[in-house]
Formats: structure tokens, sequence, C-alpha cells
């Protein structure tokens, strides 16, 4: 069976399966934990590296090519003519070897490249006329590179950046099926780390650290005519991206899921990145979309914005993440439908903690969240049914920035908001706990407990709301510590439009 035969049997991957073979090592081969004695016996070809460059290549123990320079020889040696069934290759160098040109591999099925723990692939001199990935697959399934760093050395090359994705990247994967880079280094790429394209099926990126690339960390894209199914993100460290973009276009993690089905992003730590952390994208359009993408146990801190949820992505689930120290908003939604965002810590960021876009959000459940200190407020909501639940909101306003409310309902229609805590230490610089807008329509505001140490704490329905409900919501507040007389629902001339 090979490596992939089990993980790739499962027509329906959960979760759990995925986070078992990435920490066991099924996948690949070996943990991520502490790399084993190098057994040369098992490689169909080991390159061996002297001086700066390639000098000997040697199949099954006995050299068979030696020169002065040989280059990295992986597209010498890695042709569906030389590898008919594929095999396993061993660079062993300890130091940087420099390329001056792409290392293409072309329809090569079954190949497993290992490099070992010191070696540093460096494009050097890449110039327009040539092709500028560093290191590049196509057609090949069932392939795995693993355990060594790719600079895309952006200073050597010799013009500005390409407009299209297809070019300079450190690693490129296109239309391969089964695919795992794992515990690799991507870096300084001219545009991204990474850059999957084309039809993808079952590929896994883990355990891979992606910084100081020209455009993105990572960067997913089927299109509305390929699809990516199936796809891993697991465990991989990602910042400092965007180094040739102006602020707000690059990204860590770049998922343009257009036709897409059952992706897994989970535990990736994304940190310091001038646009957003994570972006998920599918198209606006009916007919192509991101289905079942999960995104859970990530960390994200220090981005510009968190998790950005774009254009027609259904039945997305969004859990146990945490999203602190943004300088817009943390969480994002945008076209989204059938969503679960839950148990998610949302703290520290200088805009809106979750805030919807516009209002074709529909079927929208956010439950067990703790949002904090977000200057912005918590809960920017717009869009059709959506259930807000036992979430625990505290402290969220600005500071000498005017006042914000801590849940804002614009242009949302049929919503339950119950059983949330929310809370102030500084109230004054609350506008309203919840904030109906007269936009709104069958909103039913149920049994929140509104606490805060300020003079009022108040739930405001707006004129032109129609069909709300305000019912059972408490209200505290403090004053030296003592309980006074509870702050008043403000109703601006809507008593009709209660139930």
């Amino acid at each position: 069976m090979h490596l992939f035969d089990k993980f790739a049997s499962d027509t329906t991957p959960s979760i759990e399966s995925a986070l078992y073979y990435a920490m066991s090592g099924a996948i690949g081969g070996r943990s991520q934990v502490g790399r084993a004695v190098i057994n040369y016996t098992e490689f169909d070809y080991i390159l061996k590296g002297d001086g700066s460059t390639i000098w000997s290549i040697e199949r099954e123990g006995s050299a068979t090519d030696q020169g002065a320079d040989l280059g990295l020889a992986l597209a010498t040696i890695c042709t569906a003519a030389n590898m008919p069934n594929g095999g396993k290759v061993l660079i062993d160098y300890d130091g940087t070897l420099q390329v001056t040109s792409s290392q293409l591999i072309d329809s090569v099925n079954n190949l497993h490249i290992v490099g070992t723990p010191n070696l540093t692939v460096q494009a050097s001199g890449f110039s327009s006329g040539t092709v500028w990935d560093c290191i590049k697959f196509n057609n090949c399934d069932d392939a795995i590179i693993e355990g060594f760093t790719i600079d895309g050395n952006r200073s050597s090359y010799i013009w500005t950046i390409p407009v299209t994705d297809d070019a300079g990247n450190c690693l490129h994967f296109d239309s391969c099926e089964r695919y795992m880079i794992r515990d690799m280094y991507l870096k300084a790429g001219l545009f991204h780390g990474f850059f999957g394209s084309g039809q993808t099926i079952s590929g896994t990126l883990m355990y891979t650290k992606m910084t100081g690339n020209g455009y993105r960390g990572c960067h997913i894209h089927g299109g509305a005519v390929f699809s990516i199914d199936g796809f891993r993100t697991l465990f991989n460290e990602v910042w400092a991206n965007g180094q040739y973009i102006s602020a707000g276009l690059s990204t860590g993690l770049f998922m343009a899921f257009d036709n897409a089905y059952d992706a897994i992003i989970m535990g990736n730590h994304i940190h310091d990145e001038t646009g957003a952390g994570m972006e998920l994208s599918g198209l606006l359009s009916s007919t192509v979309s991101a289905q079942k993408v999960s995104v859970i146990g990530n960390t994200l801190d220090g981005n510009a914005y968190g998790i950005r949820c774009l254009l027609t992505m259904i039945d997305m689930v969004v859990s146990g993440n945490t999203i602190r120290g943004c300088t817009n908003w943390a969480m994002e939604l945008n076209t989204v439908q059938n969503t679960s965002i839950t148990d998610n810590i949302i703290a520290d960021n200088a805009d809106w903690g979750i805030y919807c876009n516009n209002s074709i959000q529909k079927h929208i459940n956010m439950s067990g969240n703790i949002l904090k200190r977000n200057q912005g407020g918590a809960m920017r909501l717009r869009g059709e049914h959506f259930s807000v639940c036992n979430n625990q909101l505290a402290d969220n306003t600005v500071s000498g920035g005017g006042a914000k409310d801590q849940i804002s309902c614009n242009t949302l229609l049929k919503a339950n908001i119950k059983n949330n805590n929310i809370s102030d230490d500084n109230w004054a610089n609350t506008l309203r706990a919840i904030y109906v807008a007269g936009s709104c329509k069958d909103v039913h505001v149920v049994d929140n407990m509104c606490g805060n140490t300020g003079p009022t704490a108040d739930i405001r329905f707006d004129n032109g709301a129609v069909g709300c409900l305000n019912m059972n919501n408490r209200y505290t507040t403090l004053v030296d510590n003592t309980v006074t007389a509870p702050a008043l629902v403000t109703v601006n001339d809507v008593a009709s439009a209660f139930n």
C-alpha cells in the first residue's frame, strides 16, 4: 500500500484522522520530532554535494555520474523516462547549493525527495525568459518533498516581480494529486513561498515555515475550472511575507478555494503579516464555491487582519482559533453561508472582533466565543438567519475614541441573540450593549446579561425595526460596587414592532 493510500481512501477524512496522520508521521515516512539517522540504502538516487554544487550522482550505491558542476540535477534524473515507477532521491549536502534555472519535474509519479537537515537550495540569477520557480512539480501524483530549505533569493533576480502567480515561487505544485510538502523552509521567494495550482486532490502542506516572500507565504488557487479537494494545511508557521507588495495586499495563507471541497486548515501560527493572516475565498457564483472548509486551532497574532472568509464559502467551521493584535478587524465574513463560528478567542484587536462586510451572510451560528478588548466593538452582524448564543463579550470599546456598540445589528433578518454575557469595565465608552438598527427584521434579543461599572447599559431598537422581541434580558449597573437601578431598554418609537 502506498503511503497515501490509507489517508486518501477515506471518502470524507475527519479532522481527527488528519491530526493523527500529521502527528504520527504516517505520511512522509517519519515524525516531525527529530530526523532519524539516514539509511542510504533506501534511496534510488543520492546527489552528493562538494563545495557549492552537486559533484556526483549515485544510483543504488554506485556512482553513475561525476563532474565539477552538475547543478542540482533534479531535473536531470527525475524524469518519467528515467524513473517510470517513481523512486526516492536524497540530496546529501550540508550547506547552500545555488541553482541558476528552475528545477522542473514533469509527470513523475511516486517520487519522494529528501534533503539533509542543513541543505539550502538557493536561486541565483534567475532572469526573464526562464521558468522562475525554484523547484516545480508538474502533473506529479503521490509526490513527497521534505526536510530542507528553499531560498528564493529574490534580491538576485535581475527584473521586477512578475504579474502572474506562475512565476518566482520557491516551490510550485501544478495539477498534482495526493502530494505532501513537509518540514520545509520556504523563504525569500520572488512571489510566493508555496504555490499550489491546477487540479489538486488530497494535497498536504505541513510543518513548513514560510517567510520573507514577495507576495504570500502560501497561495492555493484552483480557479473556476479546476477543483481543490481534500487539501490539508497543518501546523505551519507563516510570517512577514509581502515584501514586494504594499500593505493590505500580502497574505500569510491565501486559499482561493474557488471550486473546492473538504479542506482542513489546522494548527498553523501566522503572525506579523502586513495584510491578512489568512484569507479564504470562493467565487461569487451559485455554481462555483468552496464547501466544507474547516479552520481549527490556528493562532494569528500581529497581522493587519486575522481570518477573512470571502465570496461563497459554504458549510464552514471556524473553531478554536485565537486571533490577537490585528490592526483592523479580526474576522471578516463576506458572502458566506451555513457557517459555524464557535469557541474562538478574539482579543486585543484595533477594530471589530467579528465583522460582517455585507448582508449576504446566511445561516450563521456564533456560540461559545470570547471577544475582549476589540476596539471597534465585538460583533457587527449583517445577513439573515443568525444564531448568536452563549458568547462572552467584555471591554470591547475604544478608550477616548468614541463610544461603540458591543453587538451592532444592521440589515439583520431572522436572528436570535440569546444568553450572551456582555460586560465592560469602562462602560462610558460603550454606546449600547446591543443595538438593533431600523433596517432589521425579526431579531429576538432574549436572556442576555448586560453588566457594567458605568452609568448606563441598554439594548436599543431603532425606528423601523419590525417583528423584534426583547425578553428576559438582565441589566446590572454597578457604581462603587453597589447595584443600582437597572438601565432601560431604549425603544425609539417602535413599540408596535414587538411581538
